[in-house]
């Protein structure tokens, strides 16, 4: 997996779940994953004040997880915060996410409740939140492709 290795404030290097702008400064938290959950996905609180991934259209976005450079990488090579355990979240601000359509520069963005859970989606639909979680502030051209999102609370009624 490549790292940054400069010291710009806008790396040119984008990994999922990474901070996109150091300038802005960065909203975090740290809450208790409910399961095992990857970096750069979008997720929501459970009833136990832990946290998962979206799964119904009205659930409240809390933000991402964020990636890091000291994450352990697990046998099977995947990146993974664990059940049980801490998991830093970005609750405002830009970071990379996984598109999973094309998506326009300056669109909103809804987070994906079913196949590639916690990535997100400029169309609203069945398989997607009902409110925005954020602006896209790059474009892609398909699915699979990372998108820079300036999450924002607000957009849900926060």
């Amino acid at each position: 997996m490549p790292l940054n290795t400069e010291y710009g404030l806008e790396p040119d290097v984008a990994i999922k779940g990474m901070v996109a702008d150091s300038r802005r400064g960065t909203t975090t938290r740290t809450k208790i994953a409910k399961a095992s959950i990857k970096p750069g996905l979008l997720i929501t609180n459970t009833d136990d004040g832990k946290v998962e991934l979206p799964s119904a259209q009205g659930d409240y976005i809390v933000g991402a997880t964020l990636w890091t450079t000291t994450l352990v990488t697990e046998e099977n090579g995947e990146a993974v915060y664990k059940g049980g355990r801490a998991v830093p979240i970005v609750t405002e601000d830009a970071i990379w996410l996984e598109a999973q359509e094309a998506i326009d520069a300056e669109t909103l963005v809804y987070a994906v409740i079913t196949t590639n859970k916690g990535d997100v989606k400029s169309t609203s639909g069945a398989d997607t939140t009902t409110k925005p979680v954020g602006r896209a502030e790059t474009a892609t051209t398909g699915a699979g492709q990372l998108v820079r999102v300036k999450l924002m609370p607000a957009l849900q009624g926060a």
